[in-house]
């Protein structure tokens, strides 16, 4: 059987595709993004605490206490690929991490639905641009706890009236027509 081999010229060489990046978004809009997303990470926080519930003589129950708040630990490298200075994302995500603001992240196409509270673990250096001494590339660990708990700025309400100036409540009468509510029974 004859070989056949056949050929064609792409018109552009083809680019290689792009790393999604990963982003904090506060709840007031504040965003910070790395270059690159992590790649991988551990979470925990799946499941139930278990409480034991003591009996006299007896052996304890067990009774689900409630479920554990989720943790999400990463540890990535944040580079630019050009190699440039990252101190502009590194002061970012310290301002951020210092206010204490919930924060949603998203990573790749995929937006983060909880809010979590960012705590910054460590900064490793791994390289340094040289004549600057700027940092190019370091090694961020943060831990995302989920945040579950009371939303700060509610309010102020709106829709109501204030007390004394709205309209009158109705009341119910005292009687009817042919009908008495004083001592009914």
């Amino acid at each position: 059987m004859p070989a056949v081999a056949v050929t064609r010229k792409l018109a552009e060489p083809r680019q290689a595709p792009a790393q999604p990046k990963a982003a904090f978004v506060s709840e007031t809009g504040r965003r910070v993004e790395l270059p690159y997303a992590p790649v991988g990470g551990d979470a925990t926080g799946f499941g139930w605490d278990w409480t034991p519930q003591p009996r006299t003589g007896r052996k304890p129950l067990l009774s689900r206490g409630g479920q554990r708040l989720r943790q999400l630990t990463f540890s990535p490298t944040v580079v630019f690929q050009d190699k440039r200075s990252i101190e502009n994302v590194l002061t970012a995500l310290t301002d951020l991490a210092a206010t204490g603001e919930r924060v949603r992240f998203s990573a790749g196409p995929a937006e983060g639905r909880s809010f979590y509270r960012l705590s910054l673990d460590s900064v490793s250096t791994n390289e340094r641009e040289p004549g600057t001494n700027a940092r190019v590339s370091v090694v961020v660990t943060f831990t995302l706890t989920e945040a579950i708990d009371a939303v700060s700025h509610v309010g102020p309400l709106t829709g109501g009236t204030q007390a004394g100036a709205g309209v009158a409540i109705p009341t119910v009468p005292r009687s009817l027509p042919g009908r008495s509510f004083e001592n009914s029974q």
